[in-house]
């Protein structure tokens, strides 16, 4: 009977132990389950993210190049006598440039190899402000730099003081010539260039042969009107 006892408390030794063992593998089994739901979301959620932005990835590209480069004018005037001019510079290849004078759209072009070229841009007289902007689709650059084109159609003014016409000289040739312009105007007499001051007081020294010369007076202001008067003199040794 002895004998009979011990084995069966091996027997209920075992059994639990047993017990032990299937529980502790039911909640490891437990355990690892909900790491592998976790992981197996995480793992869905990104794989759901990185194909939205496989499909998304065209606009995304988009978005992210928002800053297209500005446009840069060429060398303008800044005084014209002119209505209509060509305006050029670089931009962005691919984008479109619009072209704005006083805050009207004025023209338009495609930048090829990073160069733009608008042609018969009109302009009014006075003071024309003039600036771009880049588009590509929706997507907008910053406007350029703003510049202003005066157009002036007006001659400048020219008063030859001196010599009267028909005057005679002898002694030194070299013939004083001299009068009144506009304070940002150049004169030539002759082709020799004289100096203007900034009340508009010009005067220069022309020489001149024996016999009788003619001498031609122009006043060129900045935007490239002129008006021209001459005095005919003479010379005598």
């Amino acid at each position: 009977m002895r004998k009979i006892s011990r084995i069966e408390r091996l027997a209920k030794k075992e059994e639990k132990e047993t017990v032990k063992k299937i529980f502790l593998l039911s909640a490891i089994s437990i355990v690892l389950a909900i790491g592998l739901i976790t992981v197996g979301i995480g793992l869905v959620g990104r794989a759901s993210e990185l194909f939205s932005s496989l499909l998304g990835g065209k606009d995304k590209t988009v978005s992210q190049n928002t800053e297209l480069r500005r446009p840069v004018f060429d060398a303008l005037p800044e005084f014209t006598k002119e209505t209509e001019m060509t305006v050029s510079g670089i931009g962005e290849d691919g984008s479109k440039i619009l072209l704005y004078v006083n805050g009207d759209l004025t023209g338009e072009a495609d930048v090829l190899d990073g160069k733009f070229k608008i042609d018969k841009v009109l302009l009014s007289e006075g003071d024309n402000n003039i600036y771009a902007i880049a588009t590509i689709g929706d997507v907008e650059s910053q406007l350029s730099e703003n510049h202003t084109i005066v157009v002036d159609k007006k001659e400048p003014k020219l008063e030859v003081e001196t010599p009267f016409e028909g005057q005679a000289f002898t002694g030194n040739n070299r013939i004083r010539v001299a009068g009144k312009t506009d304070s940002d105007a150049q004169v030539y007499a002759n082709g020799f260039l004289a100096s203007v001051s900034m009340d508009g007081n010009f005067e220069v020294f022309v020489p001149v042969a024996e016999g009788e010369t003619n001498i031609e007076i122009k006043s060129l202001d900045e935007a490239g009107n002129t008006k021209i008067e001459s005095r005919k003199v003479s010379y005598k040794k």
